[in-house]
């Protein structure tokens, strides 16, 4: 008879061991392999902003749609091309910037 591993001894072995941040809850292995929503969002904001990669190009490296890119950007504040140019050029014109939200 064996002795059961405890939970923390599982987690290890399978590589898991002192992972820090948020879990992610995902069944999709593309994402998965981030561990935490910390990793994917730093990865994403790498992919977009570092590399300029397209979310169609990152939705095709992980595995999932770009409508699904997109959503992680917006929860994970990662601006698009598109609001950045608008923010800068409403910085330019020194006016504020109206992002249909009320106060």
């Amino acid at each position: 008879m064996t002795k059961q591993k405890s939970t923390k001894g599982r987690a290890k072995a399978q590589g898991k061991g002192k992972e820090t941040g948020t879990p992610l809850r995902s069944k999709k292995p593309g994402l998965m392999k981030f561990g935490t929503k910390e990793n994917l969002a730093a990865h994403l904001k790498e992919e977009y902003q570092g590399q300029g990669k397209s979310t169609v190009q990152i939705a095709k490296d992980l595995g999932v749609t770009p409508a699904r890119i997109g959503e992680l950007m917006v929860e994970y504040g990662i601006p698009t091309r598109g609001q950045a140019k608008k923010e800068a050029a409403e910085e330019k014109k020194g006016g504020k910037i109206d992002d249909g939200k009320q106060a």
